[in-house]
């Protein structure tokens, strides 16, 4: 495991300890780190649903017009998707992206 992953994983803990187990805290890691490697910046993930036990852990990041391409490669790779969607930024930052991926529990 990355010390990038640690890092993650050891914030995720902190966050969702009380919503997920440990092995789903690893997976959410995994996944983050995945999408960190390739660049996309993480700056969210949360629980998703009100209901125990959740219906799935979002996670919001931002990306660019040339991380599009990389994003459309890395979705097979990431194992319980749910479903995802990118916003542009528009007038704020034209060049960025908003990025929401749902994890399935």
């Amino acid at each position: 495991m990355s010390n990038e992953q640690k890092t993650i994983e050891q914030s995720l803990v902190q966050r969702l300890k009380s919503r997920l187990t440990p092995a789903e805290i690893s997976q959410m890691a995994e996944i983050i780190a995945t999408l960190s490697a390739k660049g996309i910046e993480i700056d969210d993930v949360f629980p998703y649903g009100i209901s125990q036990p959740l219906d799935a852990i979002s996670i919001r990041g931002n990306l660019t017009a040339e991380q599009l391409s990389v994003l459309g490669g890395l979705i097979p790779e990431l194992g319980a998707l749910k479903d995802y969607r990118v916003f542009p930024r528009g007038i704020i930052a034209p060049e960025r992206y908003r990025l929401h991926i749902n994890v399935n529990r």
